[in-house]
Parts: structure tokens; C-alpha cells; sequence
């Protein structure tokens, strides 16, 4: 029997809120019950559609949810909208649903999978989780020396993503982080933050050939495919 999880060299995770779901505006008393309880939040457009593009190229498995939502809080209700849209077949397994209660700790599940497979992370607000992926590479560069294989953080169209990739290079220049353009991609960087290298290119919108391309550009990032 041929063992398909030996040819797995890269996984695919995903943020919650304002990726998988429509992120509302707290500022909006119309939209405040459904804000706070996270019922009834609409999918974004051609989401089922890319990560299916992106499990269609050969090596990737789906990884699962990283999400700063609080497993105490708001686990029977992720559970229920998964269903609700029908992304059963991607977040079956509730084991497959990280809650990493702040942003810190979302960067730190997919700074941990990292030690093992090469890691993409679809994600609309790069400012903040790439910024705390660094912080997770300060502390593990302290502790351990055990190498980490590359993240690449796929951000979701939207009519600010770019200004959000140029905020996060200001921050990351500020901080005398490493920060080369990507030459792959229009507006991407590549980010030195020992032991992890982090790529984040801009997506575009939800598609399966978007996924595709993604999934081309993780599987690429692989060392198995060097």
C-alpha cells in the first residue's frame, strides 16, 4: 500500500475571522449581537473554492484553522457555522480547530507546526500575525536551535491589503528586522527572523485557481521540491 502522508511536504491553515468569515465592524450597533456571539457570520465569496485549489496540488494537506477566538467561548459556535457552510470536509475533525486565544498565541501554533512541514497561512491581518511570528522566532531563537521550515502567509484581497503589507514592513524596519522584496511576487516580502523565514505574498481573490497558485507557491517554498 503506497503511504500517501509520506508525500505530504507542506500543510495549509487558516485564519477565522475576516478570512474564512466576515469580519463586522464593532462600531455598528446593527451588527453588535452577531459581532459579539459570531453567529450567522456570512462566508467570504470563492472561500470553499481556494482551499480546494489549494489541497488540489500534490504535497499539501489541510492543516486546519488557527483562529485567536477562545475555546471556552466560542468553540460550539465555530463548530456550528463550519457546518453551516459546509466546510465539513476541510474542518471535520474539531482537532483541526486551534484556538489560540490572542494573536500571540495563534502565531505560536503556526510558528510549532512549522518544525515539521512547511506551513501556509491564509490570513487578512499580516500587521499583526506576522509581527507576532517574529516575536515567536525571538523567543524560540533563545531557547532552542531547532530548524524550522519556511511559513508562508498568503493575505486575503482586500482594499487594504496591500496598505497592511506595507504597514508591517515599517514595523519590521523599525524593529531591524531583515525585510527583502519577494521577486515572485508584486508585493510580497521575504523576512529573516531566525529560525524562521517568513514569506507573505499578497492573494488574490478567493478562486480555486487562486488557491492553486497558492498552493503552487507553498509546495515551491518545500525543500522536498528543491
Amino acid at each position: 500500500m503506497v503511504d500517501l502522508m509520506s508525500k505530504v511536504t507542506a500543510e495549509l491553515l487558516s485564519d477565522i475571522d475576516g478570512t474564512a468569515f466576515e469580519k463586522l465592524s464593532a462600531k455598528n450597533p446593527r451588527d453588535w449581537w452577531r459581532n459579539v456571539t459570531k453567529r450567522n457570520l456570512a462566508i467570504l465569496e470563492g472561500y470553499p473554492d481556494f482551499l480546494a485549489g489549494v489541497l488540489s496540488v500534490e504535497g499539501i494537506k489541510m492543516g486546519g484553522a488557527a483562529t485567536i477566538r477562545k475555546e471556552w467561548l466560542r468553540r460550539r459556535t465555530t463548530l456550528r457555522s463550519i457546518r453551516q457552510h459546509g466546510l465539513e470536509q476541510f474542518f471535520l475533525n474539531p482537532e483541526r480547530i486551534a484556538f489560540g486565544h490572542t494573536e500571540e498565541g495563534k502565531a505560536g501554533i503556526v510558528g510549532e507546526r512549522s518544525r515539521l512541514v512547511t506551513v501556509g497561512m491564509a490570513e487578512d491581518q499580516p500587521q499583526k500575525h506576522v509581527g507576532q511570528l517574529v516575536a515567536y522566532a525571538s523567543l524560540m531563537r533563545s531557547q532552542d536551535d531547532v530548524p524550522h521550515y519556511p511559513i508562508l502567509v498568503g493575505v486575503v484581497d482586500q482594499p487594504d491589503g496591500r496598505y497592511k503589507i506595507e504597514e508591517l514592513r515599517r514595523d519590521l524596519d523599525k524593529r531591524d528586522i531583515l525585510v527583502q522584496d519577494d521577486p515572485d511576487s508584486e508585493t510580497g516580502l521575504i523576512i529573516d527572523a531566525n529560525p524562521l523565514t517568513i514569506h507573505v505574498t499578497q492573494l488574490s481573490p478567493y478562486s480555486e485557481e487562486a488557491g492553486q497558485e497558492f498552493g503552487r507557491r507553498l509546495i515551491g517554498l518545500s525543500p522536498a521540491s528543491a
